[in-house]
């Protein structure tokens, strides 16, 4: 896979060199004119060779020879992208042709022929097809599949709030935010705070930083914060830092008891902000002092760090999971989960052995940091997970078993030893965990 990784970015890097000049090798250097702009400049010259006669325009040698030049790199070009494309898809080939056929029986043949599971796996891909915006791809196959749909959660509104959000625009995520305030506050989010807080940031930076963005973010998450939060005409006279702090007193006394400590330093560091003249992000930097230079970070402030954040919340209020199961399936299923099952039943069928216990995976399947959802725990004893039937148990001294191993160890008497330590308690005193 490492090898098919490698070509897959060597041909991500040729696709920019269509539009960016690359050394002989074909390897990406430093970016220069693009093709549609050296095209451009070309059509340029030939209409003003067309349209004036004056002496001072090029001669025919002279575009034709341009024109022959850019024929010449659009076809370097596209040589180097094809190129990288042919030996990633024979790359690929070869990696599948090298896969061993899936055994048969991991997979039931009859599981999906029955109505009810086939309805289960059409929810499945209608969910991820909306999740994904495809709303007519996802009408056209409860059409042909003849499938009543079940009530959703309205993903596109959803999309809606965050196109918005990350293009600067906090209205439709604050709308939301205050109609869901109460839910928010019980479930102690961050998130209605941290879109006002960012609300008041623009409008303290917006008119006030003239120059370059900060490192690792767009130029618009610090564009003037009227267009998107909307202007009071009784305070179009205001300076940005006026405007902000009288934002700051109608929106954010409402957070005084959960956020009171960072609500003092946001306004502490708008004072820092000088009143009348712009001033550029640099000067800002050294002026501002380290306790509050976080307020200038994009990046934990605005939109990179808003937008996972409400749509967390979102999938939360609505009662769906955050990732798409379908995509989540495919992901750890293509990451070699499938494989890793095959060869653990091919082993297991030469064996004589075959795996009774439905509910779980014949073979641990590690998945990366961001598929891993909730603790797991596994009995020091028995060696098995815990479960509902069979939690794990914390015992007076300290250590953890689980239920069952608890029950075995102590006999069925009223007291246990522990398995670790010399400590002996009261079976009773034993407390569930939960992990």
């Amino acid at each position: 896979m490492e090898t098919l990784a490698g070509d897959i970015e060597r041909l991500a890097a040729r696709a920019p060199a269509l539009f960016a000049r690359s050394d002989g090798a074909g390897s990406s250097a430093a970016p220069s004119s693009s093709l549609p702009a050296q095209l451009d400049a070309l059509i340029a010259r030939l209409e003003a060779a067309r349209s004036s006669g004056s002496s001072s325009t090029p001669s025919s040698a002279e575009l034709a020879s341009a024109v022959a030049a850019l024929q010449t790199t659009a076809a370097a070009r596209t040589k180097e992208y094809y190129n990288a494309l042919s030996r990633a898809s024979k790359t690929l080939e070869r990696r599948l042709a090298s896969q061993p056929p899936l055994d048969a029986s991991i997979a039931e043949p009859a599981l999906f022929t029955a109505r009810a599971p086939q309805e289960a796996l059409l929810r499945t891909v209608w969910s991820h097809l909306l999740r994904a915006g495809e709303r007519e791809a996802a009408q056209t196959l409860l059409q042909e599949a003849g499938f009543t749909a079940p009530s959703h959660a309205d993903f596109q509104a959803l999309s809606h709030i965050l196109r918005a959000l990350n293009s600067g625009d906090l209205k439709p995520a604050i709308a939301w935010a205050t109609e869901h305030a109460e839910w928010l506050s019980a479930r102690g989010s961050l998130l209605e705070f941290a879109l006002h807080r960012s609300a008041c940031l623009r409008l303290a930076l917006g008119a006030a930083v003239t120059s370059t963005a900060p490192p690792a973010a767009p130029a618009e998450e610090w564009s003037d914060a009227r267009s998107t939060l909307g202007s009071d005409d009784a305070h179009d006279g205001f300076s940005p830092t006026q405007r902000a702090m009288l934002y700051a007193s109608e929106h954010l006394a409402a957070f005084h008891g959960t956020h009171l400590h960072e609500i003092q330093r946001l306004l502490t560091f708008i004072l820092y902000i000088p009143p009348d003249s712009p001033v550029s992000l640099e000067m800002l930097h050294i002026q501002v002092p380290a306790p509050y230079r976080s307020f200038l970070d994009a990046q934990a402030m605005h939109a990179p760090f808003l937008a996972p954040l409400l749509e967390a919340e979102w999938c939360a209020k609505e009662g769906v999971p955050r990732e798409a199961p379908l995509r989540l399936a495919v992901e750890i299923g293509a990451g070699g989960a499938l494989n890793r099952i095959a060869k653990v039943r091919a082993v297991m069928k030469q064996s004589g052995n075959e795996w009774s216990q439905a509910d779980e995976l014949p073979v641990e399947i590690p998945l990366p940091p961001h598929l891993r959802f909730h603790s797991t725990f596994a009995c020091p004893v028995s060696k098995e997970q815990g479960t509902e039937e069979n939690p794990p148990m914390l015992m007076a001294c300290g250590h953890v078993v689980a239920q069952e191993s608890l029950t075995r160890i102590s006999k069925g008497g009223s007291r246990v030893k522990c398995p670790y330590c010399p400590s002996e308690s009261a079976v009773s005193m034993a407390t569930r965990v939960y992990f």
